[in-house]
């Protein structure tokens, strides 16, 4: 075997293992990333939104788990975590969420307060 075939030979069997490396880094970057979006969260009390406040609990800590404006909106209030949209109930079993809002929400004259504005409110806190 001539001295130029072997170095050709070296030099690909050192390319090759410096492509397996990059690819085994790609692959343990992506799954060593959180498996969840990032969460944002805010305090929130009755000041933000008066009359509108649904809760009986004067403030907790309104948070979004999620991206591009879609997520699960949760309120946090004495330490309970109470899923405010869809999304966040789906997700509540899972995450030891509380579905179950009656304990946190004001009554009213018409029944119980619409957490439409606390929805709103928390998906403004869902980023990219």
């Amino acid at each position: 075997m001539e001295l130029g075939s072997l170095r050709e030979g070296l030099r690909f069997l050192a390319l090759f293992l410096v492509g397996i490396l990059l690819v085994i880094a790609g692959i343990w970057w992506f799954y060593s990333r959180p498996a969840t979006p990032p969460v944002s969260d805010n305090n929130f009390s009755r000041a933000d939104l008066g009359e509108a406040w649904p809760f009986t609990a004067e403030a907790g800590v309104l948070a979004c788990e999620g991206s591009a404006g879609s997520g699960a909106v949760t309120f946090r209030t004495e330490g309970t975590v109470y899923a405010v949209n869809g999304v966040a109930a789906a997700l509540a079993p899972a995450r030891g969420w509380q579905t179950d809002l009656q304990p946190v929400v004001r009554s009213g004259v018409t029944g119980y307060a619409t957490v439409a504005p606390v929805v709103e409110r928390g998906l403004t806190l869902c980023r990219d």
